[in-house]
């Protein structure tokens, strides 16, 4: 609902809007940042209402940062340091089911919007959080298995949603070497295969075949 509203306030805005405009869109900033005082539920639906609100097509300013900083926040490799039981109780929170997967999908597409340096940026943050996974090898345990595993869908849905043949060489390359990082984590080696293939031919230039 906030995100169809700033959506529409945005469309329609008249000088007397600004202020409002831009009030709320700090606020739902500051939500998805975790610089909010409100309760962890009221942050969540924050954070879903600014995905919701970036991905109508308004334009924020660095929203693919805001996103990426999101998603390596809500998987932090530190989970894995966690008890069993609590990493259970995560795992069927709204933030892993809902919206971590919604953020993964819009930082994909938020990127069409980005400059070429905030897309080497966003994949350079994506390289050094899928490394910090990579760095645990086999993950054994179903429960932690389950995140490892999540992190990699997380990155291949970024990957499928980004415009590849609009990001510069060097955003490909952290994006190849990302997905390399947590590739013992892949379930499925046809997807990851032609991910990594796609990524490579976008990456080649014209006649190197």
């Amino acid at each position: 609902l906030a995100g169809f509203f700033l959506t529409r306030l945005q469309q329609q805005r008249s000088l007397a809007d600004e202020d409002l405009l831009q009030r709320l869109t700090f606020s739902l900033q500051s939500a998805l940042q975790g610089n909010s005082a409100l309760p962890p539920s009221e942050q969540l639906l924050l954070r879903s209402a600014l995905i919701g609100y970036m991905e109508a097509g308004t334009r924020l300013e660095n929203a693919s940062a805001y996103l990426s900083q999101a998603l390596c926040s809500i998987l932090p490799s530190t989970l894995l340091h966690k008890p069993e039981m609590e990493l259970e109780q995560q795992r069927g929170s709204a933030i892993c089911q809902v919206l971590m997967p919604s953020v993964a999908s819009s930082l994909g597409r938020c990127l069409a919007a980005a400059t070429e340096q905030q897309q080497v940026d966003c994949f350079t943050q994506l390289e050094s959080w899928a490394a910090g996974w990579g760095s645990f090898g086999v993950v054994a345990h179903p429960t932690r298995q389950w995140f490892a595993v999540s992190v990699f869908l997380a990155l291949a849905s970024v990957v499928r949603e980004a415009p590849l043949a609009k990001l510069p060489p060097t955003a490909l390359l952290f994006c190849l070497r990302a997905l390399s990082c947590v590739d013992a984590y892949r379930e499925d080696s046809q997807e990851y295969r032609a991910l990594c293939l796609s990524v490579v031919e976008f990456g080649c230039e014209p006649g190197d075949g």
